[in-house]
């Protein structure tokens, strides 16, 4: 039983902000990330490319997801923001044959442009809780 699997692990935010007191301010921010996850149909077709060939290290499944991404925002004195953002994530590939021949490399790429609506619920001085939707491309 094979499921999409997306477990974030690390992600570090920067926010620059103007001032602390109660008004707007301005946001820039950059991000990593790795998880895992499985597309099915892709590992399927990629099963088939090699069936018969002999794997000495790797496999042929994409399983690993590197990404990073980049912000910035504008939150108003409300609490409600707008942000842009550039997304891009990469699940890299090697595999090596026992046959002698030469070592395969792919990889799934993607990238983002988007617009995110937020609302922060703040929870003290430092500290937020931030609840968001938007759109982007793929």
């Amino acid at each position: 039983m094979k499921k999409l699997i997306i477990i974030l692990l690390f992600i570090p935010v920067v926010a620059l902000c103007q001032t602390e007191e109660k008004q707007g301010h301005f946001q820039l921010g950059a991000g990593f990330s790795f998880g895992g996850f499985y597309p099915e149909e892709i590992n399927n077709a990629l099963d088939l490319a090699f069936e018969g060939s002999d794997i000495e290290t790797g496999t042929t499944d994409l399983f690993l997801n590197l990404g990073g991404r980049i912000f910035a925002g504008y939150e108003t004195k409300s609490n409600i923001g707008f942000e842009g953002f550039l997304e891009g994530a990469i699940a890299p590939k090697i595999v090596s044959f026992s046959d002698g021949s030469d070592n395969i490399t792919y990889s799934l790429n993607r990238t983002s442009l988007g617009l995110k609506l937020t609302y922060a619920l703040h929870m003290g001085k430092r500290n937020s809780i931030i609840l968001g939707a938007g759109l982007c491309t793929i």
